[in-house]
């Protein structure tokens, strides 16, 4: 990792953003332990709200709790690739209304290496991958 010497005045903001994000930090630990706390306190609630679900269409619900913060409940469907695959084998017309194929580089750092390929593939990968600036951030260093 390549180190940039700062002036007297970057360093400060450097150390003021540093705290700032110490803060923050504590501040979601905090957060959480809240967060925790209330969803303790209404676990009867949402076990009657989940097993109103079951049996429905509905995966999921939303409640306000006060008018201060809203609850999301429910459950999320999870199916393997290849048993998808088994099931649109089995029932082709439901291909794109039940499953759809998605499409995802498998590590971006091989596709950008297939970039710079002069071959085939190369040259069709530079015509359909669009290359954009990623916005600076700043992370905490360990």
């Amino acid at each position: 990792m390549k180190t940039i010497r700062l002036t007297p005045d970057q360093m400060k903001l450097c150390e003021e953003w540093k705290k700032a994000k110490d803060a923050e930090e504590q501040w979601q630990v905090y957060r959480r332990s809240l967060g925790e706390n209330l969803l303790q306190s209404l676990k009867e609630t949402i076990e009657m709200e989940m097993a109103s679900l079951h049996g429905t269409e509905k995966l999921t619900t939303e409640m306000s709790l006060g008018g201060e913060l809203n609850l999301k409940i429910g459950n999320e469907l999870k199916i393997g690739e290849a048993q998808a695959l088994q099931f649109v084998s089995h029932f082709p017309h439901l291909i794109n209304v039940a499953f759809k194929a998605k499409y995802a580089p498998v590590a971006r750092v091989t596709l950008n290496m297939m970039l710079t390929d002069q071959g085939p593939a190369g040259n069709e990968l530079r015509q359909i991958c669009e290359v954009k600036p990623v916005t600076p951030s700043l992370t905490k260093a360990k």
